[in-house]
């Protein structure tokens, strides 16, 4: 029995001084955490959010969507379940969908984790586009992708290795080796 009650002390003890380690590795490692997360915090963060910019004429231009938008500076935000809407007021409207996004300057947001692109351009009608990753250009209108893409249209499907649009100039560019299926 003596021998019993000896093993459990030192369990006791052994289970004690190792809580107590451990609280103080915790202690410590807590300080060095909470300094490291100050950096990796957003300033914001906003639940379902919609930004409209408007032209010169006071008409809607573009719209930015978001489900989760991380504000970490100026020059640093962060989407999650992104969507871009541009060309209201033109022939050539689109609305461009991707699961992740994030500023890389002042009027440009890189779509990322597939990206797909649908919309109307001028008489061809139901265009989807799928790529990997597409910038978009808020203040110029356009969207550029130097990865593959995929497009399909009332036309017939059309694979190319980048991917320019401009809804002000009404223009679509595929380049790159580019392969054609006429319907």
């Amino acid at each position: 029995m003596r021998g019993f009650v000896l093993k459990l002390v030192t369990l006791i003890f052994f289970a004690a001084f190792g809580v107590l380690t451990l609280v103080s590795i915790s202690d410590q490692n807590v300080s060095s955490a909470v300094s490291i997360a100050e950096k990796e915090l957003p300033r914001y963060e906003l639940n379902t959010s919609s930004v409209f910019q408007f032209n010169d004429r006071g008409e809607i231009d573009t719209v930015i969507e978001s489900d989760e938008v991380f504000y970490y500076s100026r020059d640093d935000v962060r989407y999650q379940q992104l969507s871009v809407q541009q060309g209201f007021n033109a022939d050539s409207r689109w609305s461009l969908s991707s699961p992740s996004g994030r500023t890389i300057s002042k009027n440009v947001i890189r779509m990322s984790d597939g990206v797909v692109l649908a919309g109307n351009h001028g008489k061809v009608k139901d265009i989807s586009v799928r790529m990997e990753s597409a910038d978009i250009n808020i203040e110029k209108n356009t969207a550029t992708s130097l990865t593959p893409v995929v497009m399909t249209s009332s036309l017939g499907t059309f694979k190319a290795g980048s991917f320019f649009m401009s809804t002000e100039s009404s223009t679509v560019t595929l380049d790159n080796g580019i392969n054609v299926i006429y319907r």
